[in-house]
């Protein structure tokens, strides 16, 4: 049985649905009602505007976007970071997080929330700012490149799963490290495009320096992308907890009747990318349409809107497959994915949770 230390996911992750309403494209504010919201990401499901990331350690008007290669730009009238609610303010530069009145969106919203007192030892690389969070074992790291390979001393008190890299001041690709990539540091995907897995420099000069992170740290290399000296990064680090976050591998087997992939949890957002191949990242999760078979998925790399098809089941203790395209379940493709709970399978009481 899947026991949790988390019954409750929503105080760590949830998803919020909304339309805008306002006038003249001039759109309401949006109350994100999570206590310590760290890290919010935002997607105009019915216009082809890119992602909008913004998170707590860079500041509230600081946006990045998954599908793009572009610096963090300022956004007038962005987020407002509380600690028992946040605000997506009125996006008066079109960018696209809150400003098409009448438009549906998505915000999907995480905690971390220390920002100081995490330990420094065996670190190298000293974060200019962070937010962690040991139960739920989140990070976000700020920080400036010195060129030659260091540590950042994680404070999650669990090995890393998942590791997204983005450069902040320059124009560069979002490097994303899976622990299922391969047994080697030195493979990367790329958020913002439909690459299959790729290697990166060999060595030290690698993202991760060619090295496995640890329970209490991971190393960055001297790749430009991720460590230039001088220049200014974010990285978003997520290890496992059991019923609430999950990070693994599926192999497709090109049938309707497709793979199931256990979670331990009936999951409120799962985001899956083909490996083995070029395909997209899409991002499926349980509150859009609520109920199988119809699970919507969004293109993390892409503008595009919203996409209608069937594609996946979500279920008590994990997703089943529903499609046979390779972007889902290509008969023998590998495809890595992270999922974050809408309830454990069975909670710290030993009560299973309902399926859909």
């Amino acid at each position: 049985m899947a026991y949790t230390t988390i019954d409750d996911p929503s105080i760590y992750f949830d998803i919020k649905n909304y339309t805008q309403a306002g006038s003249n494209n001039d759109g309401d504010d949006v109350t994100l009602t999570m206590d310590d919201c760290s890290l919010i990401w935002i997607k105009n499901r019915s216009y082809a505007n890119g992602h909008c990331i913004f998170d707590e350690v860079r500041g509230g008007t600081k946006l990045l976007a998954s599908n793009s290669t572009r610096e963090a730009e300022t956004a007038g009238g962005a987020i407002t970071f509380g600690d028992s609610s946040s605000t997506i303010g009125n996006d008066s530069g079109g960018y696209g997080f809150n400003n098409r009145v009448g438009d549906n969106y998505v915000a999907w919203h995480w905690k971390a929330g220390t920002t100081s007192g995490k330990s420094t030892t065996s670190e190298t690389i000293t974060p200019s700012g962070y937010s962690v969070n040991t139960t739920s074992k989140f990070g976000i790291y700020a920080y400036t490149g010195t060129g030659s390979a260091g540590y950042i001393n994680h404070g999650l008190g669990a090995t890393p799963a998942m590791i997204f890299i983005k450069e902040r001041n320059n124009v560069s690709g979002w490097y994303v490290w899976h622990k299922n990539l391969t047994a080697t540091t030195g493979y990367m995907m790329v958020l913002n495009t439909t690459a299959a897995v790729g290697t990166t420099s060999s060595g030290t000069a690698g993202p991760l320096a060619n090295t496995a992170p640890t329970s209490t740290l991971y190393r960055l290399g001297t790749d430009s992308d991720a460590n230039n000296s001088s220049d200014t990064y974010v990285n978003y680090v997520f290890a496992d907890v059991q019923g609430f976050s999950k990070f693994g591998t599926y192999t497709g087997n090109g049938n309707a009747d497709g793979t199931f992939v256990y979670t331990g949890m009936r999951s409120s957002f799962i985001m899956t990318k083909r490996t083995d191949s070029s395909g997209d990242w899409l991002t499926y999760d349980s509150k859009r349409e609520g109920y199988n078979v119809d699970n919507d998925y969004l293109k993390a790399n892409a503008t595009s809107v919203e996409q209608a098809d069937v594609d996946i089941d979500i279920v008590s203790n994990g997703f089943k497959i529903r499609n046979t395209a390779g972007d889902q379940n290509a008969s023998g493709g590998t495809y890595i994915y992270m999922a974050f709970a809408e309830a454990p399978f069975v909670n710290s009481e030993g009560v299973p949770c309902n399926a859909r």
